[in-house]
């Protein structure tokens, strides 16, 4: 099935080009548009070229108002984050509390300025901007509650939908947990209406709406990557997938599949993070085989701890031990990998020669097998 046949894809497309040609008009943004232009208006869909002007207008004016320095606040946001901080500050120990407001809030301001470079050399620092993974955790622990309770399935898709708005408020409205939060959304009411939904459909429709309410979210690099990890893992990780056939599925489930999401991944944003930083880390590929899992342990700890402190400092105080433990052990293997895995530091305009490359690696897996819906929704 072809990508371009979805009309959000060519939607989210023309957006992103109407910003550059709004935003940074450049003779090689031109030569990369003329085919891309061409695919789109050969079917001789008049509305496309429409939008693309319509939306160009509407983004030049756009970048023309005055930016807001003060960021929005929810309702309760800073009662909650409050009472998020002081219990932190109770339980945890000091190098372990700026970590966990990285890891569970996006918070990077209470972090050392030496775990920020170990996350930044290892090429873990995805881990402290709140995303799909998180999401996904966050998602489940309060599933399991819902399910403890016997709250209906329609209530519990209702009540976690506001929990990931307000933990999305709690986190600022980063772009990647807003990706990851309409990610998900998409999925619940594709529950409620019993519609199949794609994965990779979900992923151009959720920077559709991103990108409409606020063009300039485009130049963040937490959005970059955020998208294009996860459109690497939609796209790539079938190709990898179908490369290595293993019957035992320990194996497979344990380390090939986890090895080729991580490979996916960091294939696809390595344009970006040699663009914006000139370096190259290789530790990130393994890094993240033990890292992933082991923040999975930590997030929902942080919520049990959490829930507990609210009526029990006994409770509180045991899983409070576990959780300094596993931020511990996570600061011990991220400093491990540091060391063991070299940071390549590489000039910043290798960056574009690597995001050609892809394209064309891309386009030549593609031609060669066309984009399976049913194939990456099976995987997701």
């Amino acid at each position: 099935m072809n990508l371009l046949s979805f009309p959000v894809v060519k939607i989210f497309l023309l957006l992103i080009f109407s910003i550059l040609f709004t935003f940074y008009f450049h003779p090689i943004f031109l030569f990369l548009s003329i085919p891309f232009i061409f695919l789109l208006f050969k079917e001789k869909k008049y509305f496309y070229l429409l939008f693309f002007l319509s939306f160009s207008l509407y983004t030049y004016f756009h970048l023309k108002k005055p930016k807001e320095n003060q960021k929005k606040k929810i309702f309760f946001q800073n009662k909650i984050r409050n009472y998020i901080e002081k219990t932190f500050n109770k339980y945890l120990e000091k190098e372990n509390k700026g970590l966990v407001f990285g890891l569970f809030l996006g918070d990077k301001t209470k972090l050392s300025f030496e775990l920020k470079t170990i996350f930044r050399n290892t090429g873990l620092y995805h881990i402290l901007a709140v995303s799909g993974l998180h999401i996904t955790i966050f998602a489940f622990v309060m599933l399991v509650i819902f399910n403890i309770f016997q709250i209906t399935f329609s209530l519990r898709y209702l009540f976690l939908i506001f929990l990931l708005f307000l933990y999305a408020g709690l986190c600022s409205f980063q772009p990647s947990i807003l990706r990851a939060g309409l990610m998900f959304l998409f999925v619940s009411f594709s529950h409620f209406f019993n519609r199949k939904t794609l994965p990779i459909i979900n992923l151009f429709s959720s920077g559709l709406l991103i990108l409409l309410f606020s063009p300039l979210t485009l130049f963040k690099v937490s959005f970059q990557l955020s998208f294009l990890a996860t459109f690497g893992i939609l796209f790539l990780y079938p190709y990898f997938d179908n490369l290595v056939k293993i019957d035992d599925n320990f194996i497979k489930n344990f380390l090939i599949t986890p090895l080729f999401i991580s490979l996916s991944g960091y294939l696809t944003t390595l344009p970006i993070i040699i663009s914006n930083f000139g370096n190259l880390p290789t530790a990130s590929i393994f890094a993240n085989l033990v890292i992933i899992p082991l923040v999975g342990l930590i997030i929902p700890l942080v919520l049990t701890l959490l829930f507990f402190s609210l009526f029990s400092s006994f409770l509180a105080s045991i899983f409070s031990y576990s959780l300094n433990f596993l931020l511990k052990i996570l600061i011990i293997l991220t400093k491990f990998f540091s060391k063991i895995f070299p940071l390549i530091k590489i000039e910043k305009d290798y960056g574009i020669i690597f995001l050609l490359f892809l394209i064309f690696l891309y386009y030549f897996l593609y031609q060669k097998n066309p984009y399976n819906s049913s194939n990456i929704s099976e995987k997701r």
